[in-house]
């Protein structure tokens, strides 16, 4: 035991008096704190910390505090607060070791560099511009309308250095497949006049993000159609027609296109087409849609085919609907109509088979003589029918 004790107390003698001697060392790479940070924003600037700053520290001292010594627990002081312009300023700096070391074990034989070289910029304020734009991808059958923005402009502070290159702030929207209007905030980026992305990391701005609206519209394509109402012995199967154009292009809201299958442009009564008519007939579309084809008429064409005409003259003429205390003559004693229809049903028709209706309940309580329309009904038959309007003179009285 008292061997071992001698040999212990040897070493730390040893340790303590031989192996600790005085050692040189250099630490490299010492970030730089710059105090008084705050009394320069105050004035109006800020430190350009692009600059790496940094220094190196050789050293001389006991080897057991050398080897405590690292550049993450060195500090090195520079005070900024005396600064009051832009530019590059010579600044000697002061360094503090770990409480743990004794100032007086320790050297500095060598500082690299001497001095810290500061450079100042000066804080600026700039309203830039907001452009909105999309990178994405839209589904077939879909358009996208210009990106709205929230908000024109963008306030951002910073080292005049660095705000005066920014040209605009910058929001893009990248989405694939989109099909529906997109409204939501997106954060942006500053670009110069090149288009080129000027870092934000030191710079600060009223707002983080902008709302943005791209409306996304459905295009599609449909018929121009006509619609058929059956009369004057002709029925949907004796009517040929063509439209021109045949189809437009339409863009909307997609759930309001979704909907649309076709354009009526006009209901014809085939009893009022005697042979062929045409017509130049405005395209009618539904609110809220747009017709990104250009033209907004279409011309109608409109005959009918595979029938047989024939003139009849009517002297059947009744009245009904007549007001009450009003007494009804009809002046007109015939008239000359023209029939259509297949041949043989035409054939079959007599003038006593052939009534004309004319209804008076528009008149009310007239009194004096006045043409009215005349409806031409033809009994026993839905293969014959009257084409063409007619009217007749009516006389009415008080009673």
């Amino acid at each position: 035991m008292a061997v071992s004790v001698i040999a212990a107390f040897t070493l730390w003698v040893y340790v303590t008096n031989v192996d600790n001697q005085n050692m040189e060392r250099t630490i490299f790479d010492i970030n730089v704190n710059f105090t008084g940070k705050d009394t320069l924003l105050s004035k109006g600037y800020v430190i350009d910390d692009s600059n790496s700053y940094s220094v190196s520290l050789n050293l001389l001292g006991r080897r057991d505090a050398i080897l405590k010594l690292r550049n993450s627990n060195i500090d090195i002081n520079v005070d900024v607060s005396d600064i009051a312009s832009s530019g590059s300023f010579d600044r000697f700096y002061s360094v503090s070791f770990p409480s743990s070391i004794n100032p007086s074990e320790v050297y500095i034989l060598r500082k690299n560099p001497e001095y810290v070289t500061v450079k100042v910029n000066k804080l600026v304020t700039k309203t830039v511009n907001v452009k909105g734009s999309f990178s994405g991808t839209l589904k077939p059958g879909y358009e996208a309308r210009p990106v709205e923005l929230s908000q024109d402009t963008v306030t951002v502070s910073g080292p005049e250095n660095i705000v005066s290159r920014i040209a605009y702030a910058d929001v893009r929207i990248y989405q694939t497949d989109v099909d529906r209007t997109i409204k939501q905030r997106f954060s942006y980026v500053f670009r110069d006049s090149n288009g080129n992305e000027v870092p934000m990391d030191r710079l600060s701005a009223n707002v983080k993000s902008v709302e943005a609206n791209m409306p996304v519209l459905m295009v599609k394509k449909v018929p121009l159609t006509i619609k058929l109402s059956a009369g004057g012995g002709a029925a949907e199967k004796n009517v040929r027609y063509t439209v021109e154009p045949q189809t437009i292009t339409i863009s909307g809201n997609p759930e309001l296109i979704e909907k649309i299958n076709e354009i009526s442009l006009k209901t014809y009564n085939i009893g009022e087409i005697i042979t062929e008519q045409s017509e130049y007939v405005d395209i009618p579309v539904p609110e809220g849609v747009a017709n990104v084809s250009g033209a907004s008429k279409a011309k109608v064409s409109v005959s009918v085919v595979g029938l047989a005409t024939r003139e009849l003259t009517v002297s059947n003429i009744k009245v009904i609907n007549v007001y009450a205390g009003h007494k009804a003559t009809v002046v007109t004693r015939e008239i000359s109509v023209t029939l259509r229809g297949d041949s043989a049903a035409l054939d079959a028709v007599t003038s006593d088979s052939v009534t004309a209706i004319l209804d008076l309940s528009e008149l009310g309580q007239s009194v004096g003589r006045y043409p009215v329309p005349a409806k031409i009904e033809v009994a026993g038959t839905d293969k014959v029918g009257a084409i063409g309007s007619y009217t007749a003179i009516v006389a009415l009285e008080a009673t």
